[in-house]
């Protein structure tokens, strides 16, 4: 007979203790005491088959490679190298599997679960409760083989399958049936609740020993990439994302989750003034006027831009993209009422099929002083009826690369302005047409007003269309 004893003060409230299974032979249970935050368990390994879960939700709806830190203490003598094992329910939305994780798969940790990320990745893990004839929902050419996951003769890592979703079955999903599911996968006994993540004790002495103390909480790293639907909620289906962790019903909310990948944003209207603190990807559905069809984003606070980048790309093949959305309502003057502001960083950002239409201020304003500002495309893009310039740059900082493609920049104050020294202007093909202030007759299609920086042609005007 075995004791297991786990100390989990601060993390106990995420974490439940449950019975997987009873003994294969007499049906004694095995038994637990969670109190004050210490788990004792007591697994009778001699009647062989109990098994004892200690698991957590907090990862479910979380990539599988998403893991960066899981960590537990021994505070047992070592007598015997044993330990308990890891089960993680896994799927791709229709099957589901489990993977387990036993000591011995990462023995240099000293018989310990003390897994950074790397580590994590690198571990090649066992696949059980799922129909292993058929694995090529996991990878294309995946198979099984001797417990394992393999492609052409090697085994899989948990990065090769890092795509994976951390997500039990639910109960009603064990009741109809589940392919290969058998009486020890990692679920509580009689209820079928499961937990994505679970610490197993229990079925033989060579699968657990005591003397455990979890000092971290297995957490995710942010999301990769996130998505933003106004009809989300937190008792949704959101698509099958995890509501708070990649899904939101708010474009801000996806920005400040994502770790800097992609925030794709459904078809929709939202009401919201968006801050940009990071690279990232930006993904409407269609820059038209239509919510069914298009991310239409309208400002909700006067005076304020609707979308302010505070930072750009990285380099010219690592850049920051706005594409495919619709930016209005803006209402202040010049870069505070402008649909985007380009507000910091270095550049190398990429405007794509984006409409800034109806703001107060300019359609895109690239404000910052003492810099250099490298490498903007606007592609496809549409910059009309606003009060102030189509697309602005600053007086103060220089513009190295300014690139605008088959784009409309119709019926502003103005349509391109050039307020500081530009080097590199491409423009091909596109209009700019009818750019005049509110009241004025006169079109101003490009102009550069800076006498001492210069720019393209000092007090560039035209009556006519350009």
């Amino acid at each position: 007979m075995n004791l297991i004893i786990l100390s989990n003060v601060s993390f106990a409230a995420n974490w439940t203790p449950f019975i997987i299974r009873n003994a294969n032979t007499s049906g004694d249970a095995p038994t637990y005491l969670l109190s004050g935050g210490v788990l004792t368990v007591d697994v009778d390994s001699a009647t062989g088959g109990q098994k004892v879960g200690y698991g957590t939700s907090s990862l479910d709806g979380g990539r599988l490679d998403s893991i960066t830190r899981f960590q537990v203490v021994r505070l047992d003598s070592h007598e015997n190298d044993y330990a308990p094992y890891i089960n993680i329910w896994v799927t791709d939305g229709t099957h589901y599997a489990v993977l387990s994780l036993e000591p011995s798969h990462y023995s240099q940790f000293d018989w310990t679960h003390d897994l950074e990320a790397a580590d994590y990745l690198s571990i090649e893990p066992w696949i059980y409760e799922t129909d292993t004839s058929d694995l090529t929902w996991i990878l294309t050419d995946a198979y099984y083989d001797g417990r394992y996951i393999k492609v052409s003769g090697a085994a899989v890592t948990i990065a090769d399958i890092g795509h994976l979703t951390i997500k039990p079955p639910t109960p009603s999903e064990f009741a109809a049936g589940l392919p290969g599911v058998g009486s020890g996968a990692p679920r509580e006994l009689d209820t079928d609740i499961a937990f994505g993540f679970t610490l197993v004790f229990g079925d033989t002495q060579s699968n657990y020993i005591g003397g455990y103390q979890i000092d971290a909480n297995p957490t995710l790293g942010p999301p990769q990439e996130v998505w933003v639907d106004d009809d989300y909620c937190a008792t949704c289906g959101n698509d099958g994302h995890t509501w708070g962790y990649d899904a939101f019903n708010n474009i801000q909310g996806g920005v400040d989750a994502v770790a800097g990948s992609t925030v794709h944003v459904a078809a929709g209207t939202y009401n919201e003034n968006i801050i940009v603190d990071k690279k990232l990807m930006l993904q409407g559905a269609g820059s038209g006027d239509d919510p069914d069809e298009d991310t239409i984003i309208v400002s909700a606070t006067e005076n304020t831009d609707v979308i302010r980048l505070l930072t750009g790309g990285i380099s010219t093949l690592d850049r920051m993209v706005i594409r495919d959305l619709r930016v209005t309502g803006a209402t202040g003057a010049g870069n505070a009422g402008a649909g985007i502001e380009i507000a910091g960083g270095d550049g190398f950002t990429t405007f794509d099929n984006v409409t800034a239409t109806g703001n107060e201020g300019h359609g895109v304003a690239i404000n910052v002083s003492s810099a250099v500002m490298e490498d903007i495309k606007v592609l496809d893009s549409t910059l009309s009826y606003n009060d102030g310039s189509g697309f602005k740059t600053p007086s103060s900082a220089s513009v190295d690369g300014l690139t605008l493609i088959d784009s409309h920049v119709d019926h502003n104050g103005m349509g391109l302005y050039i307020s500081g020294p530009v080097t590199g202007l491409t423009v091909d093909g596109g209009t700019y047409n009818d750019n005049h202030g509110p009241g004025s007759t006169d079109g101003v299609g490009l102009y550069t007003g800076s006498p001492t920086h210069g720019g393209l042609n000092k007090g560039f005007a035209s009556p006519k269309p350009m």
